[in-house]
């Protein structure tokens, strides 16, 4: 939540500890934590009440920070994006549906870049300078009954990578990148 960073950046300033960067790790977008899908690309306003741009201003005006990055999952969130939502109804064309009922960025590559361009570009305009993406050894498990998983595995990659790259200027870090 913003309280709590806010509170960690007051404790490391009291203490004179420079901050390069910070991440804004899981819990911050609007997913719903019974079913681990997400609803919106944007943040959870109960958690940051002046939205991530308040959170960006005042970490780089009052803590000197850097880099801001945010956390995400390559499916999403952890059980991909939430059908009855209209995150789904906006991106329903970016939108893949596997033979066991859930939803991920992955249906081409034109899908999965259209996915996460909109979300970068949602997220660079609220002063986020990095993503730390998540569960990309996970997207071809959750494909792997589908027509040509490993393309779609492919495209979620790739995708992730030219929409990093034109709005973050490359600057992505990959949490299961290796799986």
């Amino acid at each position: 939540t913003d309280e709590k960073l806010t509170q960690k950046l007051e404790e490391f300033k009291s203490k004179g500890i420079p901050i390069g960067w910070i991440l804004i790790d899981d819990g911050w977008s609007e997913a719903e934590q019974v079913n681990w899908k997400i609803s919106s690309l944007k943040e959870d306003n109960n958690k940051f009440p002046d939205g991530l741009a308040g959170f960006c201003k005042k970490a780089r005006e009052e803590y000197d920070v850097k880099y801001i990055g945010a956390w995400h999952s390559a499916l999403g969130y952890w059980q991909g994006i939430e059908k009855e939502s209209q995150l789904f109804e906006e991106q329903k064309g970016n939108i893949v549906k596997t033979n066991a009922d859930f939803y991920f960025p992955a249906k081409d590559f034109k899908g999965a870049y259209g996915f996460f361009n909109s979300w970068y570009k949602y997220l660079s305009s609220e002063g986020i300078d990095f993503v730390k993406v998540d569960t990309q050894g996970l997207v071809l498990e959750f494909l792997k009954n589908t027509y040509k998983p490993c393309e779609k595995t492919i495209n979620v990659i790739r995708a992730i990578e030219q929409a990093s790259t034109e709005n973050f200027g490359c600057r992505l870090m990959n949490c299961m990148g290796n799986a």
